[in-house]
């Protein structure tokens, strides 16, 4: 997982998919693995995050932890 900030206003989680992209779900919206820019994410450190300026790190959950 991938923790990114939109600093004084929100954080939110990329989650490392199978095939190589990284996923993840605005809000409300359907999940997703394109960035703001329709591109697919292929590195949460890179990608067009919009206001998520400020990149964290990275995290392991394991495989048998699930999100929900």
């Amino acid at each position: 997982m991938a923790l990114v900030i939109w600093p004084g206003v929100d954080y939110h989680w990329y989650r490392h998919q199978m095939g190589g992209f990284w996923g993840h779900k605005p809000g409300s919206t359907a999940a997703r693995n394109i960035d703001n820019s329709g591109v697919v994410v292929v590195n949460p450190e890179t990608c067009n995050r919009g206001g998520y300026t400020n990149f964290c790190s990275y995290f392991y959950a394991g495989k048998s932890v699930k999100i929900v």
